[in-house]
């Protein structure tokens, strides 16, 4: 911004705007809900006003700088667009519109609350702990001082900024077709092996072999430190048995921990267990272990139950009720797999673990250029209302 540019106080340009529904019982409203950070505003499931009790509730409309007075803290601030027409808000969320045509545009003052700049004003005017105890109260936010350009340079800044946020929303499918393009390549890679090359997957595997006498230190490996995206430990902790003894299913260097549960098995949550500083570890109850026999490589093993495929036939065999649904070791056990003993699906397995590590590779590269691009409206918001 240029030095010259004139200094206001929000409430001059801004009008709270209260329109209270009156709420019928037998009528359904749905809610917003504003996002910290600046992610946008998101809608509830609608509720029977018979459900809603003694709460107060306002329509939103379209045009609307929407904040969230508990959170605005932290970037709980949105301008409401078409798709949240109808829709409506608590008192935690006041609703902003200009006093009048052509003085200011909400999208411009949304985005400069966001900035480092604006946000940092926002963090003192809400004062207390944490929380819902950090409130922006209606003076408070009115007497934020923001610098405001002329009507068109404030359009100008909200539409570049605009245009930029909208194009890093589009990246989500870039991830969604890459995951279905090697999805497809593993499917076609296992249903080439020829049929007299299938056996059943315990001809391959022990699954949940019994325990060893492994004396010393172990490692504790509970479901959240198993990556879903990158199929491997992301840290354990080391126990000392006489203190805290040992549970749940051992593992040994080379074994594969695959989660039985949903949703845990469907998102990814397997690995080979590799020793670092115990010889042994012990797990959740809800991961099944394969321990792979002599001439079969725990990698493609882990490759093989990694792949879509896998995981589709397993999701087919599911016992329990819903939330509690669990791979049976039956399935484990006699499920059809290529024989990756034989020559032919020793290329398989090796293929599939390079498909494995590709998809890794290009998901991991994704999701860092996924990130710099939503970085890219902040940085812009700063540039914008860098003071000079």
């Amino acid at each position: 911004m240029k030095s010259f540019t004139p200094i206001v106080r929000i409430g001059d340009v801004l009008l709270l705007q209260r329109r209270q529904v009156e709420v019928e019982s037998g009528a359904f409203y749905a809610e917003i809900g504003v996002r910290s950070f600046g992610k946008g505003i998101f809608h509830k499931e609608p509720l029977l006003g018979a459900d809603l009790g003694t709460k107060r509730i306002f329509s939103v409309v379209p045009g609307d700088l929407v904040v969230s007075n508990i959170f605005a803290w932290e970037g709980a601030v949105a301008v409401a667009t078409d798709v949240d027409d109808g829709r409506v808000g608590s008192h935690r969320f006041m609703t902003w519109v200009p006093k009048r045509e052509g003085l200011v545009d909400v999208r411009y003052v949304a985005h400069f609350l966001l900035s480092e700049q604006g946000l940092d004003l926002l963090r003192r005017a809400s004062p207390g702990s944490a929380g819902r105890n950090k409130t922006l109260g209606i003076a408070s936010f009115e007497n934020l001082l923001i610098p405001l350009p002329g009507f068109q340079e404030q359009q100008r800044i909200a539409n570049d900024i605009d245009q930029l946020t909208a194009r890093t929303r589009d990246f989500g499918p870039d991830i969604a077709r890459a995951v279905s393009a090697f999805n497809d390549l593993e499917l076609r890679l296992i249903n080439g092996t020829p049929s007299d090359q299938w056996v059943n997957f315990e001809d391959l595997v022990e699954v949940n072999p019994r325990r060893l006498p492994i004396a010393g230190k172990y490692h504790r490996v509970p479901m959240a430190d198993v990556d879903e995206k990158e199929g491997i430990i992301l840290g354990r902790t080391v126990l000392d048995p006489a203190d805290t003894p040992p549970s749940g299913p051992q593992f040994i260097d080379g074994d594969v921990i695959f989660a039985r549960i949903t949703p845990s098995m469907q998102n990814g949550k397997s690995a080979v267990f590799k020793t670092a500083l115990a010889a042994v570890g012990y797990g959740s109850t809800e991961f099944h272990v394969l321990r792979p026999k002599i001439d079969v490589s725990s990698e493609v093993v882990h490759a093989l139950v990694r792949s879509n495929w896998f995981r589709d036939q397993a999701r087919q065999t599911y016992t329990g009720t819903a939330g509690q649904q669990r791979v049976p070791p039956a399935f484990i056990r006699r499920v059809r797999v290529p024989d990756l003993r034989t020559p032919n699906t020793t290329v398989l397995a090796e293929n599939l673990r390079r498909v494995d590590t590709q998809r890794r590779l290009l998901l991991s590269t994704l999701k860092k250029r996924a990130a710099l691009r939503a970085a890219l409206p902040d940085a812009a918001r700063n540039q914008a209302f860098q003071t000079p």
